[in-house]
């Protein structure tokens, strides 16, 4: 039976051609009562509407070897009462220059759950290795993912209050030498999802790594405009030439090649 979800963020779209015409396929972050879906697969008609950030659709989740895909239940969705949507909100919001921002300034409270669920991770592993099997009550697990909470707030601020290290600007010239700023959780996610309108099947290894670079070697003006860049489906070509140059800056700053995409088939439309 599908599910109800809010829908967050909205990135996209990319047009492909279907067995029955042109389709889009747009990204979708969902949220179900606090539990967050990234980076979900839809796809319209190219005359339907877009889905909208605030709009409740009701949807059938799918994993599949491409990623999450969603099926919509039209009929259920119709039943639904959407909340009062801000003007215009029916349209996808497709970047523009100037309209990137950080995920922390953007949406504090899914950035603030992204955090809490990387610190409740880093928690049970560090559990893992350091109590063998000795109980450990809730309050003190609570407490433990404080502190790797505070830990990451604390190097956020330091890496606002530092200046990111200058990157030269071709590949040849990027140096590896630099140790990279510990990033902000919800920064560095909003970056790889940057990442993903372009990067077809990435590899999550590779896409983690590439992100890091560009938050932590890169200048504020200059990461506003690669994510600009990377994000702006009117300009595949400027998209294909930024994706192109932060991997190759990767592996020039971190000297080793990135891990394989997950496919190379060009005939996947999405």
């Amino acid at each position: 039976m599908s599910q109800v979800y809010e829908v967050k963020h909205v990135s996209g779209p990319k047009e492909w051609q279907g067995s029955h015409g042109p389709m889009l396929s747009y990204k979708l972050d969902l949220d179900n009562n606090g539990v967050l879906e990234r980076q979900v697969e839809l796809n319209r008609k190219p005359e339907s509407r877009a889905p909208a950030v605030g709009e409740l659709l009701a949807l059938d989740l799918e994993e599949t070897n491409y990623g999450t895909k969603a099926k919509l239940d039209f009929d259920r969705t119709k039943e639904l009462s959407q909340p009062a949507l801000p003007t215009g909100s029916s349209e996808v919001k497709t970047s523009s220059k100037g309209s990137w921002q950080p995920e922390s300034q953007r949406d504090p409270e899914r950035a603030a759950r992204i955090l809490r669920q990387h610190s409740q991770g880093v928690a049970i592993q560090w559990l893992a290795a350091e109590a063998k099997g000795r109980p450990i009550e809730l309050k003190d697990f609570f407490g433990l993912c404080n502190e790797f909470d505070a830990d990451v707030n604390r190097a956020g601020r330091q890496a606002r209050q530092e200046p990111r290290t200058e990157v030269a600007q071709s590949p040849e010239t990027a140096s590896g030498s630099d140790s990279p700023a510990s990033p902000d959780a919800g920064d560095l996610k909003d970056i790889e999802m940057a990442l993903d309108c372009i990067w077809v099947g990435a590899n999550a290894k590779a896409r983690e790594r590439v992100a890091l670079y560009m938050f932590s070697q890169l200048e504020e003006k200059d990461l506003l405009r690669a994510c600009n860049q990377l994000t702006n489906a009117q300009d595949p070509n400027t998209q294909e030439t930024t994706l192109t140059a932060m991997k190759a800056r990767t592996v020039k700053w971190q000297g080793e090649a990135l891990p394989a995409d997950n496919t190379t088939d060009e005939s996947i439309p999405f």
